[in-house]
């Protein structure tokens, strides 16, 4: 759940460019925007999950580095 937590928040900012550029019709960024309402709920457990992952925290942190790598490297304007 960590994971796909934090997958969909990198994917989010993509989609949002994606809409801007008018690649998202009306019922699609419906769609995209309940999924993110929906995700944003567990934004605060989020934390509290990872330090319970104690044997999973470089797996995590190497995912958190890869996805801030990637934004940096795909960076839309």
């Amino acid at each position: 759940a960590i994971e796909e937590y934090w997958m969909l928040d990198y994917s989010f900012k993509d989609l949002t460019w994606a809409r801007k550029q008018g690649l998202i019709s009306d019922i699609g960024w419906d769609l995209v925007k309940e999924q993110s309402k929906q995700v944003a709920k567990f934004k605060k457990k989020i934390p509290a999950w990872e330090r319970k992952l104690k044997g999973h925290k470089r797996e995590l942190q190497e995912l958190k580095k890869t996805l801030t790598k990637s934004r940096k490297l795909y960076a839309l304007n």
